[in-house]
């Protein structure tokens, strides 16, 4: 094909164009899935770790503390007592309703999983209540068929023993998924970055030769009719 000057340069110019084009069309969808795995820990896998953990310590604190009450005779109103109370009727339904929340974008099978440990909680802070009502004053202590029926529940083997070693097992179960599901979009992202980085080389590599081949083979085509019309 007979090409004028004008039509050469611009079929040049469309090469390179295209190769750019390319390179920013591949460095904008690797940095978009980047982006994406990067927002979904950070907004929802990481909270939700941290949340769980936060639960599993509430746990342990509301053992601990209903075991001094069960087993330490005072007044109804100390700070353990208090803070037990605060645990169960403002910390730990706040944090509930932050998890059940944030779980809305888990998979169905870990919802189910904190809807299960949400329930069990439930039933364990209705045997706390039981507790809470039966001592519910310094006197309440001296009844010895209440100490004989609550007693045994902070035993080993017990069912506020039972029941709280289960609910955090479950919490681990949970943590550890959370964790993993993290550690899996970090490791997808450094992954992603490695093959950036590589692919972006190659890209750069790709169009300065390019270039450097478009414009000799257009060089030649141009300057050798102007040289022979010159002989």
């Amino acid at each position: 094909m007979r090409l004028t000057i004008g039509r050469k340069l611009s079929i040049g110019f469309t090469i390179l164009i295209l190769f750019f084009l390319i390179s920013i069309t591949v460095i904008y969808f690797t940095l978009t899935r980047v982006q994406n795995v990067n927002e979904r820990n950070s907004e929802v896998y990481v909270p939700s770790m941290s949340m769980l953990m936060e639960l599993k310590n509430q746990i342990v604190e509301s053992e601990k503390l209903i075991g001094t009450w069960i087993f330490i005779q005072s007044i109804d109103d100390t700070p353990d007592k208090n803070r037990l109370r605060e645990l169960i009727n403002s910390d730990y339904p706040q944090l509930r309703e932050e998890l059940l929340t944030i779980s809305e974008q888990w998979n169905e099978e870990q919802k189910e999983e904190l809807q299960e440990v949400v329930r069990q909680i439930g039933e364990l802070f209705i045997t706390y209540g039981f507790v809470m009502d039966e001592l519910s004053d310094f006197m309440s202590y001296d009844d010895v068929m209440v100490i004989f029926e609550i007693r045994p529940m902070m035993e080993e083997g017990g069912t506020i023993v039972r029941n709280t070693r289960q609910l955090i097992q479950s919490l681990d179960a949970l943590i550890e998924v959370q964790s993993s599901i993290v550690a899996q979009g970090q490791s997808a992202m450094e992954v992603t970055l490695e093959r950036f980085t590589t692919l972006s080389f190659l890209l750069g590599i790709i169009i300065v030769v390019g270039g450097i081949i478009i414009a000799s083979v257009f060089v030649r085509m141009i300057t050798k009719p102007v040289l022979y019309l010159r002989r």
